[in-house]
């Protein structure tokens, strides 16, 4: 269509059984309904379905909302619980939100923490049953290269979860695009799956400029082998980027097995850590 950019297929193998296709989409629609849908969905006092990806407020009321998640569940397919932890002030409630989840659902749980969390509180998180953790890097410039070390929240978050369960948020046309490409490269030498942000502050990007931090993005993912396929539900509406599997009745069946046994060994090493931790305090007589 004349006036419209299209961009070539990419295939991220994250591991040689990945099917996922990945590209870019036409940056006039795409953009335009992702720029009204994320701001309102990620909140720590609200709560909405977008797609496969259930929203909760770390701030709200537990059991009534989960009673409601439960509703939406049955309703539709759900891929992911993405729990927006509040204040720290608040942090005791979404810390007993994501354990409820975890009880009662057998889907993922990615968390976002809003502010620079201490070791101790993103061991709670992870204790909690938080599979992923997403955490945004609100200053400007590049992390961890040129000598500069990552931020303190950031090492400990790769310390205590499994490899790729750690993301940081990039908002396009906060930064200079020199200073967001480079964090694009350094993050995922640290174990860090970079995700960008095309939100209000993208609107100052050119199209060029939005092309290259995909083009950045995408060849970043598949240069590192990023296991993306835990995130591709908040792909499928977090940029501008087409997000396909490739179907069929065996291998939806075998994909179904597969991430069931990956979610398994999660909660058996989350379960070992935590034990070791508290056998550790009891023998230790604290």
């Amino acid at each position: 269509m004349k006036g419209t950019t299209y961009w070539n297929w990419k295939k991220l193998k994250s591991d040689p059984a990945n099917d996922t296709m990945i590209r870019q989409k036409p940056h006039r629609d795409r953009l335009a309904v992702f720029t009204t849908v994320l701001p309102q969905v990620a909140s720590a006092t609200g709560l909405h379905r977008e797609k496969a990806t259930l929203f909760v407020g770390g701030e709200l009321p537990i059991y009534e909302t989960i009673e409601t998640l439960y509703e939406s569940y049955c309703m539709a397919a759900t891929d992911l619980f993405y729990l927006s932890f509040g204040a720290i002030d608040s942090f005791h409630n979404g810390e007993e939100m994501a354990r409820q989840i975890k009880k009662n659902f057998s889907v993922r749980l990615m968390a976002r923490i809003g502010f620079p969390a201490t070791r101790g509180l993103i061991e709670r998180i992870y204790a909690a049953g938080v599979d992923l953790v997403e955490i945004p890097l609100p200053v400007s410039g590049p992390v961890g290269g040129h000598g500069a070390e990552l931020p303190a929240y950031l090492q400990d978050a790769v310390s205590i979860f499994p490899k790729w369960s750690v993301s940081a948020t990039l908002i396009a046309g906060h930064e200079p695009l020199d200073s967001l490409l480079k964090n694009i490269d350094v993050l995922p030498k640290a174990g860090i799956v970079p995700l960008v942000l095309f939100g209000e502050q993208s609107k100052a990007c050119s199209p060029d400029e939005k092309g290259a931090i995909l083009e950045r993005l995408l060849a970043s993912w598949k240069h590192h082998h990023v296991q993306l396929e835990p995130y591709l539900p908040l792909l499928d509406f977090m940029a501008p980027l087409d997000v396909r599997k490739r179907t069929g009745l065996l291998r939806g069946i075998l994909g179904k097995l597969k991430e069931h046994h990956k979610m398994i060994s999660c909660d058996l090493r989350r379960h070992l850590r935590v034990q070791q931790a508290s056998d550790s305090l009891d023998s230790a007589g604290l």
